[in-house]
């Protein structure tokens, strides 16, 4: 004997569509689960917490609200900076994902926390999303630093070692060398940075010595020389020898 169901087609449409739209109930549905900013129009330069949602579906009975943290405004002010994002509510897995790579980057992830350094100035925004399809967002505002300011830079002099720069009157000292391979000792002050010495003539004296604080010269024949100490930052001084 053949039996024959009769089953209404109203019927099988919704069996169908029920089936379509939330899968078999051991397989969870994973499909949206991968980086949550594919194909996301994200500007660089205008990100705001309102424009990342939670993206997901209605919540289950007992599946708890995906919530990511901290509340309120996450701001990494200098570059290095470590700030912790916390997640809670999620089921399974988590994967986590960083809007812009060049500002900053996940250093540790967990299901429950996840820690971000941050690397440039400019806002990001960190995902998160779990093994339903959930995802969450964190916007951390990462404001420009500050220039520390310059620091204060002695004038750069080329003193007689020992000896003043100018005499009771104001008036420069004299450096003299009054014989054929006298030696003279030069102290420099101020100076930053690796320190290059010149002579004017090396015909008629020469650098013996020479570090980023001071050297020492020695005259080879008569007639005044030059000796000049330039540092790191293009600044010179310089010292006449007067050789008669």
């Amino acid at each position: 004997m053949k039996v024959i169901l009769r089953i209404p087609l109203f019927s099988l449409f919704c069996a169908s569509l029920l089936f379509w739209t939330t899968g078999c109930e051991d397989t969870p549905n994973t499909e949206d689960v991968g980086r949550y900013f594919d194909g996301m129009d994200i500007s660089r330069d205008n990100i705001t917490q309102s424009s990342f949602a939670q993206r997901a579906a209605p919540l289950a009975p007992d599946q708890e609200e995906l919530i990511i943290g901290p509340a309120g405004d996450l701001v990494a002010e200098s570059d290095g900076q470590i700030v912790e994002i916390t997640l809670s509510g999620a089921d399974g897995a988590v994967s986590w994902d960083v809007a812009f790579s060049d500002r900053g980057r996940l250093i540790t992830r967990s299901a429950l926390v996840a820690t971000y350094r941050r690397d440039s100035s400019g806002d990001n925004v960190v995902s998160a999303t779990d093994s339903s399809g959930r995802s969450v967002a964190k916007v951390i505002k990462q404001p420009d630093q500050d220039s520390p300011p310059p620091a204060e830079i002695d004038d750069l002099q080329l003193l007689p070692a020992g000896g003043q720069e100018l005499d009771d009157d104001g008036q420069v000292v004299e450096l003299t060398l009054n014989s054929d391979n006298q030696i003279a000792s030069l102290r420099l002050v101020g100076a930053v940075g690796a320190v290059v010495w010149e002579v004017n003539d090396s015909t008629k004296g020469e650098m013996v010595t020479e570090s980023n604080t001071g050297a020492t010269y020695r005259r080879l024949q008569a007639g005044d020389n030059v000796v000049t100490a330039r540092d790191s930052l293009g600044r010179e001084a310089y010292k006449v020898i007067r050789q008669p």
